[in-house]
């Protein structure tokens, strides 16, 4: 995806299993991105990966679901992207 594109997000789908889903994801701070998304139990709470296909350039970020989002975990993914269009003549 690159800025411009267009996508079409399912927000009643908010599981992030299994891992790799692509997901309209929140962060803590309020800003919004398209993600991977992977999970697994740690310590009484849910890590939360969201992670890019270029990890190079934007690396996984890591929140738990508890202690960042009060256990909400619609306040951490906001639903699965379904569509993607891409416009390639900016390609």
């Amino acid at each position: 995806l690159h800025p411009g594109d267009i996508v079409l997000v399912d927000r009643a789908e908010k599981a992030p299993d299994p891992p790799g889903k692509i997901m309209l994801v929140c962060e803590p701070d309020g800003g919004c991105a398209v993600k991977r998304v992977s999970t697994r139990p740690v310590d009484g709470d849910l890590e939360l990966v969201f992670y890019s296909d270029n990890s190079r350039e934007y690396p996984p970020r890591v929140f738990r679901l508890n202690r960042d989002y009060g256990g909400e975990l619609s306040a951490a993914i906001g639903g699965r992207v379904v569509w993607a269009w891409s416009d390639m003549t900016r390609k």
